[in-house]
């Protein structure tokens, strides 16, 4: 069972990610426009964009909770999982501006 979460976690984020991906392509483009200054300005627009979406997705798959609950992932772990990995991938592609 442990072997399957990963998959399910993918499963439930893949189109969180998405649109995760589209906000960072946002925020690459203001650090372009403004550079080093606009970082705060990103940082504010990526939490913000970031709840937003994660709160869409949440009322998205409200019905499809209940599966990954009796697989053994809460609501808390799903929750975590998908706003880490999006701050480390936002962290990492910064670095390489």
């Amino acid at each position: 069972m442990d072997r399957l979460k990963p998959a399910l976690y993918w499963i439930y984020l893949r189109d969180y990610f998405f649109l995760a991906f589209l906000v960072s392509l946002l925020c690459w483009y203001i650090v372009a426009l403004r550079g080093p200054a606009g970082l705060g300005i990103v940082l504010l627009v990526k939490l913000f964009l970031m709840g937003l979406t994660y709160w869409f997705h949440q009322r998205r798959k409200q019905k499809e909770i209940y599966f990954y609950l009796n697989n053994g992932i809460g609501f808390w772990q799903l929750l975590m999982a998908g706003l880490l990995i999006d701050l480390v991938h936002q962290d990492q592609s910064s670095v390489q501006l």
